[in-house]
């Protein structure tokens, strides 16, 4: 089942797909699609320019992706949303 959510800013939605592995797929207003990787869909950032989601299939690491899905940072934790102003993962 697929779930969707648009960005804070409106411009791009997501859609992960559960699969035996989560895929997020990221597309822009049209419909087109931007990125796609590994792992669960957690959160935007307030900008919309960066997302959260868990590494595939491990709730207790956490990665920090742009919007091309260039992995920017994985930590441990299951960290939920970044901070209003984008400096914290929390």
């Amino acid at each position: 089942m697929a779930t969707e959510q648009r960005s804070p800013d409106d411009t791009t939605r997501y859609r992960a797909a559960a699969q035996r592995t989560a895929i997020t797929r990221l597309y822009d207003a049209s419909g087109r699609e931007l990125a796609h990787f590994e792992g669960e869909f957690i959160s935007f950032s307030q900008d919309g320019q960066s997302l959260l989601a868990y590494a595939d299939g491990d709730y207790s690491i956490t990665q920090l992706y742009d919007l091309a899905g260039n992995k920017l940072a994985s930590l441990n934790g299951g960290f939920r949303k970044l901070s209003q102003d984008g400096r914290w993962i929390i």
